[in-house]
């Protein structure tokens, strides 16, 4: 299977394929977009927010951008429209874009851009304590 998972963690010797926290979203997702893009992989560029989702570019190797907190969609917006061939992908956690970026995700879907967000939904805050997020 085409990949675009950097080596070292696709190694069987490799006590954990990811940094993530045991249920949540994130490793999954990582998973299943790197199946989805193997073969778009130099046309795909990557935003993430800060915390948690901002360690993708540990994991997969493509263009990676990261994003000040909230921000990813408005980033990714900027992105695609300065590269519009290129396909656009901001994952962001609940507390990132349902508490502080939910205006800069929802103009973007209003205004139809075209690019992707991954709304990775835990229902918590994981680096600050598990507090419990907007969702």
């Amino acid at each position: 299977m085409a990949t675009t998972f950097l080596p070292e963690y696709r190694k069987a010797s490799h006590p954990e394929q990811t940094h993530f926290c045991p249920g949540c979203g994130h490793g999954n997702i990582l998973k299943w977009v790197d199946e989805a893009i193997a073969d778009v992989a130099s046309e795909t560029i990557w935003v993430s927010p800060v915390g948690c989702g901002g360690l993708t570019d540990s994991y997969l190797s493509i263009s990676h951008v990261l994003a000040a907190h909230g921000r990813a969609s408005a980033v990714a917006t900027a992105i695609k429209r300065a590269n519009p061939d290129a396909l656009v992908i901001a994952s962001q956690g609940d507390g990132d874009l349902a508490s502080i970026g939910l205006l800069e995700a929802l103009h973007a879907a209003n205004r139809g851009e075209n690019i992707t967000v991954l709304f990775i939904n835990n229902a918590n805050f994981g680096m600050t304590g598990g507090q419990m997020a907007p969702t």
